[in-house]
C-alpha cells in the first residue's frame, strides 16, 4: 500500500500551480476545522506569488468562520482533474472584505497532498483549449424575464470518458440546475474534424457566485464505441498537456 506521504508536493512553484488551477477551474474546496469535525465550502479567489499567500472566500458556517478568523488551524480539501488535493493545518493570516464579501488571506503552505483516486480520469480544458458546446434541451422552459431558448452555447470545463462539466451563464445555468431529463451536447475536438454528439443527464450543479456562472456536470448516456475511442484519445492528450504545464511550473 502506498503511503500518503509519497504524494506530498513541496515544490513551491508546483504548489502555486495547483492553487491557481483550483482558482481557474472554480473548484469547490472544503475548509475543515482541525480536530473539530466542522466544515464549510469555499473557493480559491486569488493566488499571489509575490506575497506568498492565497485568498479563500469566507465560509457561511459561523462556527467554522469564527475558528478561521481567530487564526486557528484548518485544512483544505478539493479535487483537481479527479485528483485529491489537500493542504493540512493551514492558518488565515488576515481577514478582509472585497465587493463580494469576506475573504481569508492564507500563507501558501509548504506542501500539498496530491493523490490520484478516480478510476476514470477527468481532464480539465481550462488554460488548454476553449471548447464551445452546443446544448439542446427540448423541454426547457424559458426563464421569466430572461432571453432563453431551447438551444444555447456554453463552454467545456472538463471531460472524462463518461461525462463532462460545462461552464454555463447564469440564466441557462439556473434553468439547468434542476433539469432531470436527457439533453443533447455537441462539441468539436480541437485541431480535428471530430464533431461529437452526446445524450447526457445532469449529475450535479453549482453556482459560482463570484464568477457569475454555473458549473454543471453531466453523465454521457449510451455513448457509441467509436465516440468513446475519440474521447479517450482526447482525454489522454489533455492529461499530457496538463502534465507538461505542471512540469514547466516546477
Amino acid at each position: 500500500m502506498t503511503k500518503k506521504k509519497d504524494y506530498r508536493v513541496s515544490n513551491q512553484k508546483q504548489i502555486c500551480w495547483l492553487l491557481n488551477s483550483l482558482m481557474s477551474q472554480h473548484r469547490l474546496v472544503t475548509l475543515s476545522v482541525d480536530g473539530g469535525g466542522s466544515s464549510g465550502s469555499s473557493i480559491v479567489v486569488n493566488v499571489s506569488i509575490p506575497d506568498a499567500c492565497f485568498t479563500l472566500d469566507a465560509v457561511l458556517d459561523p462556527g467554522v468562520h469564527s475558528h478561521i478568523v481567530a487564526g486557528r488551524p484548518f485544512s483544505m480539501y478539493s479535487t483537481l482533474d479527479g485528483v485529491d488535493v489537500c493542504a493540512e493545518s493551514i492558518h488565515a493570516v488576515a481577514t478582509s472584505n472585497d465587493p463580494d464579501g469576506a475573504v481569508y488571506q492564507v500563507s501558501i503552505p509548504p506542501e500539498i497532498i496530491h493523490m490520484q483516486r478516480r478510476e476514470t480520469f477527468r481532464a480539465s480544458t481550462t488554460g488548454l483549449f476553449v471548447i464551445p458546446v452546443r446544448v439542446q434541451v427540448p423541454d426547457l422552459e424559458p426563464a421569466e424575464n430572461a432571453d432563453t431558448d431551447s438551444a444555447f452555447d456554453c463552454t467545456l470545463s472538463n471531460l472524462s470518458a463518461d461525462g463532462c462539466e460545462l461552464s454555463v451563464c447564469e440564466d441557462y445555468g439556473e434553468l439547468l440546475s434542476e433539469h432531470s431529463s436527457p439533453l443533447e451536447l455537441q462539441f468539436e475536438i480541437p485541431d480535428t474534424h471530430d464533431l461529437l454528439t452526446f445524450s447526457a443527464l445532469r449529475r450535479h450543479s453549482r453556482h459560482v457566485r463570484r464568477s457569475e456562472i454555473w458549473l454543471i456536470g453531466f453523465k454521457f448516456v449510451e455513448t457509441p464505441l467509436a465516440t468513446q475511442n475519440i474521447l479517450g484519445r482526447f482525454v489522454a492528450r489533455l492529461q499530457l498537456l496538463s502534465r507538461q504545464k505542471s512540469t514547466l511550473a516546477a
